[in-house]
């Protein structure tokens, strides 16, 4: 049997609707995946001079093309489009509402799927119902 991959879940209002299919990680791309995540820029405590203003901005654009990359690199499917209604080509993320809900629901369902104590919503959808334990 193979394990399944993961359906996300939005909360949001703006992501209603929205489906997308994350693949599953081998041990190396969830290291990877850690070390990118823990890599994200500190924003700086205020007052801010703009120099420090601009690298912090340019080191957001940097984090956010590479979390944008991996998330890319292990997109399954998705339902979006573009204005004109023509597919979105995987991976191609321009909204920061999507990127967070794609993270954060990625994360969430990895998190959930490694539980012992069943806490498996995020993935319940994607796994076949014989495969899923009965009450009785």
């Amino acid at each position: 049997m193979r394990l399944p991959d993961y359906k996300l879940r939005f909360e949001h209002p703006e992501l209603d609707g929205v489906e997308v299919v994350m693949g599953r990680l081998t041990i190396e791309d969830l290291f990877e995946f850690n070390d990118l995540l823990e890599s994200a820029p500190a924003q700086p405590e205020p007052p801010v001079e703009r120099k420090t203003r601009d690298e912090f901005r340019k080191k957001v654009k940097a984090y956010n093309a590479e979390l944008i990359a991996f998330i890319g690199k292990h997109t399954v499917s998705w339902n979006l489009e573009d204005r004109d209604g023509a597919p979105l080509p995987l991976g191609q993320i321009t909204d920061i509402v999507l990127l967070a809900g794609i993270k954060d629901g990625w994360l969430e369902a990895i998190n959930g799927a490694a539980d012992p104590l069943g806490r498996t919503a995020a993935i319940e959808a994607q796994i076949p119902a014989e495969a899923l334990p009965s009450d009785a």
